[in-house]
Parts: structure tokens; sequence; C-alpha cells
């Protein structure tokens, strides 16, 4: 499965909690392994 290298909210590197998450200690971001969450993006229509 794909992961992230760097983290998309401050680009510090991401490190594994577990094999299911991902996580970044600079600014807590966390995502599931092969995946990205998009919480921080928002759609106007």
């Amino acid at each position: 499965m794909n992961q992230l290298t760097e983290c998309p909210e401050c680009n510090a590197q991401m490190h594994e909690a577990d094999e299911n998450k991902q996580y970044c200690q600079t600014c807590g971001y966390w995502t599931e392994v092969g995946t990205a969450r998009l919480d921080s993006v928002m759609v106007f229509a």
C-alpha cells in the first residue's frame, strides 16, 4: 500500500503508529495507510 513520506500539513516526516496508521510528530496530523484525510479541505458549491 502507498504511504505518505511527508506530512501534507507541515512537510515533516511521517511515522508509522502501527500497520494501519501514520502520524506526524510535529503537527499531530494522522491518516490511515494508503489514504489521506481531507478534513482540512472545504468545498463550496
